[in-house]
């Protein structure tokens, strides 16, 4: 149970720390490379937010033991999470996240463009990153992080009321 609160409280600190560059420091300086900053807080808090859901489901042996990979623990999620706690919607969520800041990392040439952020691939392919897709990221990205709270609040409100 340790694990899941200790995942729990980064995955909000991380969530906390990419909504207050989003609402008051971007506003504030007006820097577009800060936009892959927020992103890679919201890609932390989700995946932190998954292993801590895992944890939870290992505590309670609804899974078994799952290796340190991030596709294995993304499919593990979608099995498991959608059925039990109606999480279905989130693994798209973090792969296309994780999919925009892998392309980052492979990305020979980034650019800002006006209020965007430009990646292009080995291809120069783009991908067009701009405040209004971090925010609609953020508010995606919220309701998993309080579900994840609440389960921990219910469970400790039952643990509380057995004793």
């Amino acid at each position: 149970m340790q694990t899941f609160k200790k995942l729990t409280i980064e995955a909000n600190r991380h969530l906390r720390l990419a909504d207050h560059m989003t609402y008051v420091t971007y506003p504030m300086l007006k820097e577009t490379k800060l936009l892959l900053s927020i992103l890679m807080n919201i890609d932390k808090a989700l995946k932190k937010a998954l292993d801590a859901y895992l944890h939870y489901e290992r505590l309670y042996k609804r899974i078994s033991f799952f290796p340190d990979d991030f596709q294995t623990k993304l499919d593990i999620f979608q099995r498991s999470a959608g059925i039990r706690h109606d999480l279905r919607q989130y693994p798209q969520l973090i792969k296309e996240i994780d999919s925009i800041l892998k392309k980052h990392k492979e990305s020979p040439v980034e650019f800002v463009k006006g209020d965007k952020l430009i990646i292009c691939s080995q291809d120069y392919r783009t991908r067009t990153l701009q405040i209004s897709d971090v925010k609609t990221y953020l508010i995606k990205a919220k309701p998993f992080i309080f579900r994840l709270s609440n389960i921990l609040k219910e469970d400790e409100f039952n643990r509380r009321r057995k004793r």
